[in-house]
């Protein structure tokens, strides 16, 4: 159950950050671009969460 606490606190800082990047770069507000950054981290956790010393 951590483990999915984890991956879902990444997964919402991912998209946090990418939107904050992309909206200073360009002054807008893109849904795909951080959706995409937060499905990337996403597989990224899980997989390092398959060793046990996650």
């Amino acid at each position: 159950m951590k483990r999915v606490i984890y991956i879902s606190l990444a997964a919402l800082l991912a998209v946090m950050v990418v939107s904050l990047i992309f909206w200073l770069v360009t002054g807008e507000v893109n849904i795909v671009a951080p959706v995409m950054g937060a499905i990337i981290v996403v597989l990224l956790a899980i997989k390092a969460s398959k060793n046990k010393n996650f």
